[in-house]
């Protein structure tokens, strides 16, 4: 299999501590990262308004727990979860932009919606003015 730079690399993982096939036993670290996201994300699941940073930050720890068991792959590894956690946050940058301008445009058709109200308003107004002037005119013309 090529990764997106072309190199090749191995789909088998006996280079990262993966039991052969002829063993059904897991290896502890894979255990320990297991049993661990899976207590985390048991309490999440009780907590009340858990999001999906919450869950991301459960399987981050479970990296970070994979990247210290490998020392000699964590420079790469690092590099790697630092690339995704600037993406994330750019992201989530784009998205608290995105949001404070939707309040403020919000706000601006709330604003517009109620002037739009008040000049209507002020128009019929003086639509009724002028009809009852024409009235008043015109029986004042008629009079004479």
């Amino acid at each position: 299999v090529h990764g997106a730079s072309g190199v090749q690399w191995s789909s088998d993982m006996a280079l990262l501590g993966r039991p052969s096939k002829r063993s059904q036993a897991k290896p502890k670290l894979l255990e320990v990262m297991e049993d661990h996201v899976a207590k985390e994300l048991r309490q999440l699941d009780g907590a009340q308004g858990a999001s999906a940073t919450d869950v991301l930050q459960v399987y981050r720890e479970a990296f970070r727990m994979f990247i210290c068991a490998f020392e000699s792959y964590a420079p790469v590894l690092s590099r790697v979860e630092a690339s995704y956690d600037a993406a994330f946050s750019e992201q989530r940058d784009i998205s608290t932009k995105a949001f404070a301008e939707k309040r403020i445009m919000e706000g601006e058709f709330k604003a517009n919606t109620e002037a739009i109200s008040s000049l209507r308003k002020e128009k019929d107004d003086l639509l009724l003015r002028l009809a009852n002037q024409e009235r008043r005119h015109q029986k004042e013309v008629m009079s004479r």
